[in-house]
């Protein structure tokens, strides 16, 4: 399997709506404020709908959980849901609140985005099985996201002869 480049989505953030601390952590929700879309097979911008449900455990990790709408330049509308995992280290934590770009890299900050659409054009998104890394600055998060492709070369007898199986 490799990574094939799926598309680059920067995320505008509105408000942020605290909920506070909860037995999980701590919770905060964002509003989303639109952003843009650029990849290989699609181009579009983040229509200014949907959030982030972000949660901070007691260990300082941030639980991604984020739902929204992908308008194509074509007009089909593309609902995003993901996931994932953000690991700060403190002179990240530091730029971020100084309102400086954390890179790419700097964090362990990591997503599995899923796609919905009943466009034809866009449809092969629905069986897309994806994984992204962001950065942030505070006003907005920007993802690469790749798409998982398994390599024709190897299939299922390669499969087999790795994973043994009893029965």
């Amino acid at each position: 399997m490799h990574l094939e480049p799926l598309l680059r989505m920067r995320v505008d953030l509105g408000n942020r709506y605290p909920i506070g601390p909860i037995p999980k952590g701590r919770r905060n929700v964002w509003q989303l404020g639109g952003g843009t879309v650029e990849g290989p097979r699609i181009k579009g911008t983040v229509a200014p709908v949907g959030g982030e449900f972000e949660l901070i455990d007691q260990e300082g990790v941030f639980h991604i959980d984020v739902r929204l709408v992908i308008v194509t330049h074509d007009m089909a509308n593309i609902f995003v849901q993901y996931f994932g995992v953000a690991n700060t280290t403190p002179q990240a934590a530091a730029k971020y609140k100084a309102g400086e770009t954390v890179d790419f890299g700097e964090t362990y900050f990591a997503t599995q985005p899923r796609f919905e659409t009943s466009h034809a054009r866009y449809s092969w998104l629905n069986h897309v099985m994806a994984v992204a890394e962001g950065r942030g600055d505070g006003r907005a998060v920007e993802y690469l996201m790749y798409q998982c492709v398994p390599d024709q070369s190897i299939g299922l007898a390669r499969a087999d002869s790795v994973f043994k199986f009893d029965g």
